[in-house]
């Protein structure tokens, strides 16, 4: 008891460290610069899911215009060759859901730690 009361005395005797010159300025351009490079990672994720999404709405429209049997029928467009176009296309649309389910769970887990860390900081700023 005697000995953490010693420390505790000896912590406290010491005088407040001093931040280096600059610091908070320092500080601030990290946190912002950052924050931009999360918000561009995250525009650049939806704009790749946009991508996806229309690519497979270019698909659908594809197969249904093949399904009317337009006269413009290609080569491409041979039914044989589209046996297991709804399967593929549901296993497209399930990868899609899977990514963006994804990237919502790494978000909530990031944001968690750094709630977490917060938590952390602030209890050792009050001891």
């Amino acid at each position: 008891m005697n000995n953490r009361n010693a420390i505790h005395r000896a912590a406290q005797s010491r005088p407040a460290p001093s931040l280096p010159t600059g610091f908070q300025a320092r500080l601030t351009a990290r946190i912002e610069a950052e924050r931009r490079r999360e918000e561009r990672q995250e525009k650049l994720s939806y704009i790749a899911m946009g991508v996806t999404a229309f690519a497979l709405l270019i698909y659908a429209v594809t197969l249904a215009a093949q399904r009317i049997d337009l006269s413009w029928t290609l080569s491409l467009f041979n039914p044989e060759r589209w046996r297991y176009a709804k399967l593929w296309s549901f296993i497209a649309v399930l990868i899609c859901a899977m990514l963006t389910l994804d990237s919502y769970i790494r978000q909530r887990i990031y944001l968690r730690q750094i709630r977490k860390s917060l938590l952390d900081k602030n209890k050792q700023q009050r001891l």
